[in-house]
């Protein structure tokens, strides 16, 4: 008989546990059928567009269209830097204007050696300059520029 209580109350307390888990899985069932219903409520009201609109690609057009000017405009800035710096360097050059009777060096009766040319060991040639990051930059916007104005 002690057996068959002991058996009795091991039943009960399993019952009351599994009386716990479905009281768990009602309350978790619950809350995520709330969470299921919003989520479709938030996706009836809320427009998610899968493709590009008319106004982004407006507005990508303008973009490159800003920025090509901004690389016309910096083009023109670093011509004209160039052109300054040819300018100041051509300034600083020197030139003899003319020669005065003090300046001049006569010569009678000299007989001179033919002149030899000095050998010189051949120049080698420079490598390719390698662009900055500034100007992969500028080629990369230049060629979507290009990109864009044959694809509009």
């Amino acid at each position: 008989m002690s057996e068959f209580i002991d058996e009795t109350e091991a039943l009960q307390a399993n019952i009351e546990g599994m009386q716990n888990l479905s009281d768990s899985l009602s309350k978790f069932n619950e809350s995520f059928a709330s969470w299921l219903y919003i989520m479709n409520m938030n996706a009836l009201t809320v427009d998610w567009p899968q493709a590009p609109t008319d106004a982004s690609f407006i507005m990508a057009k303008r973009r490159a269209e800003e920025d090509a000017l901004n690389v016309m405009e910096a083009l023109k800035t670093k011509k004209r830097e160039a052109e300054a710096a040819a300018a100041a360097m051509a300034a600083d050059r020197t030139t003899m204007t003319e020669a005065t009777d003090a300046e001049t060096t006569f010569a009678g009766n000299v007989t001179s050696a033919p002149s030899l040319k000095s050998v010189t060991a051949p120049k080698k040639k420079a490598g390719k300059a390698k662009m900055t990051t500034k100007e992969k930059k500028e080629r990369s916007v230049s060629a979507h520029v290009q990109f864009y104005s044959i694809a509009s």
